[in-house]
């Protein structure tokens, strides 16, 4: 079933694709990516990857704070593997947070709600510093009054992210007590339910066992208010994450001779970012058509220059984390754990 999911993911990317060789002159797109400078598309791979380095770190210092000291390389290599399930399973970007907590879990020896806590908490914090930075990139760039209708929009649409992402992380924490309460209702719901069909879901659903699985998530998120160091140390890494995923398109843009500003790659690689929830392999095909248009119609590109800058963008922050990242999964899952579980 997973080989048929990302088979079919692949196949609707393919056909955004073909969709979009319609619309455009390849001739002409490839002539342009032709041109480019090789130095400055390849200087363009080295941020890309180390938005991975830094997004790792974030996470590291998050589980530090929680009282869990993971090594540099353990953490990596959960992130890298995680990363690669994003990428290349279609919905991947919900699937990869379940990822790195199972795989970290080799690491922590405690209960999969407490490595939750961390990994969910950084996982709103990326995408609350993603709309502000979106934001900020926006500002800078139009100012309060943008030109362009889609602007506005899209920076009302930034607000309405931050602001009610933010709304909800106050809810989940000071409406603890309505959670617990809803989070056992719902699994009692499900228990006398699928529960009829499935001893398995009826045990993993056992009202005591829920309960201290919400126990373990609130006490170890209590923790990390214990160290505001640490959480600006994750907040920071989190920020440079960005800025790094960002650089890629700067450096893109000058090696096709055209000029992309960095406060322009803040705001329109972020909400892209969103489309990693499409049924689409690393949102394959999605993301080129969005951020290819909004180069058009916000960086006042042509259509071939900036869908070749998308093309270079794309194969430094896509395709090479891809490959990046598929080496650290087949590493972790052939070698990597026959060395611990020696090592205990």
């Amino acid at each position: 079933m997973p080989r048929l999911r990302i088979a079919f993911g692949f196949a609707g990317a393919l056909a955004v694709f073909a969709a979009l060789a319609l619309a455009v002159d390849w001739a002409e797109i490839l002539a342009v990516v032709s041109r480019a400078d090789p130095f400055t598309a390849a200087i363009a791979a080295i941020p890309a990857l180390l938005a991975y380095l830094a997004w790792s770190e974030s996470l590291r210092a998050l589980f530090r704070a929680s009282g869990v000291e993971l090594s540099v390389g353990s953490c990596l290599g959960a992130y890298g593997s995680a990363t690669f399930v994003r990428l290349i399973v279609p919905v991947g970007q919900s699937l990869g947070p379940a990822v790195f907590v199972y795989l970290v879990g080799r690491h922590t020896d405690r209960s999969y709600s407490a490595d939750l806590a961390p990994t969910s908490i950084g996982e709103a914090t990326n995408h609350l510093l993603s709309a502000l930075l979106a934001i900020t990139g926006g500002l800078l760039v139009f100012g309060t009054s943008a030109p362009v209708r889609q602007v506005r929009v899209l920076q009302i649409g930034l607000a309405v992210v931050l602001g009610g992402g933010t709304l909800a992380v106050a809810l989940l924490w000071y409406r603890r007590t309505s959670i617990r309460e809803w989070i056992l209702g719902g699994a009692a719901l499900l228990r006398a339910t699928v529960g009829r069909v499935s001893e398995r879901v009826r045990q993993a659903l056992a009202p005591e066992r829920v309960d201290t699985s919400v126990t373990h998530y609130y006490e170890t998120a209590a923790d990390l208010a214990d160290d505001p160091r640490l959480l600006a140390r994750a907040v920071a890494f989190a920020a440079l994450g960005w800025v790094a995923t960002a650089l890629p398109l700067v450096l893109a843009a000058s090696a096709v001779g055209v000029s992309v500003s960095l406060p322009l790659a803040l705001f329109v690689v972020p909400p892209v970012g969103l489309l990693g929830f499409l049924p689409l392999p690393g949102a394959l095909g999605g993301v080129e058509v969005a951020l290819t248009a909004l180069l058009v119609h916000l960086g006042s590109l042509g259509l071939a220059a900036a869908a070749a800058v998308v093309l270079l963008y794309r194969l430094c922050t896509y395709w090479l984390p891809l490959v990046a990242s598929g080496l650290v999964f087949t590493w972790l899952w052939t070698v990597g754990w026959k060395r611990a579980e020696r090592a205990r």
